[in-house]
């Protein structure tokens, strides 16, 4: 495990977490430890540890598993990949095979089947947000187009309203006969 130091922490070392490597990656040009040379030769620093298939495989927790159902896109992609590996499975061993081998080709679309649908589902709601932006963009400019003739509105009708008066305060005095 490689040491860093979080300048928001002061000098306490802290173990590298796998799951922030972006944060450490980001910090290590930045580093406010005083033995650390600031210099141009500084500039050639070794990468930081490229994360493996084990290192993302530690991030997981069993607890992360018992509520995959009740991530975005969770139950989409599962309850696609049940529905292809169980037909997958039966054609494979209506169509003669056997069984295990059935079931090696069920598990295996469940797989395949599972990630396509949680991809599928992952891209339509990145489409919808997508939409839900350019409709709240639409919706703010409007609100501004509507302000900005209300407040045209109002500035004209108070111009208006003070010739008006002005008109009524001539008036007043030249009606007056005594």
């Amino acid at each position: 495990m490689s040491k860093s130091t979080d300048p928001q922490k002061g000098s306490q070392p802290e173990e590298f977490d796998p799951s922030k490597a972006w944060l450490s990656a980001s910090s290590s040009s930045t580093s406010t430890d005083p033995s650390t040379p600031q210099d141009a030769s500084s500039k050639h620093e070794t990468p930081p540890k490229r994360l493996s298939l084990s290192d993302a495989v530690e991030t997981i927790k069993p607890a992360d598993l018992l509520t995959v159902h009740t991530m975005p896109c969770g139950r989409d992609g599962l309850m696609t990949g049940i529905a292809g590996g169980v037909g997958m499975m039966g054609l494979r061993w209506v169509t003669g095979s056997p069984v295990m081998k059935a079931a090696n080709w069920g598990v295996g679309t469940f797989v395949g089947a599972s990630m396509l649908g949680w991809e599928y589902c992952r891209w339509q709601r990145r489409k919808e947000f997508e939409k839900m932006k350019r409709v709240v963009e639409v919706y703010d400019q409007r609100q501004a187009e509507i302000a900005r003739e209300k407040k045209k509105r109002q500035e004209e009708e108070a111009e208006k309203r003070r010739l008006e008066e002005a008109e009524a305060a001539k008036r007043k005095w030249s009606l007056k006969f005594w």
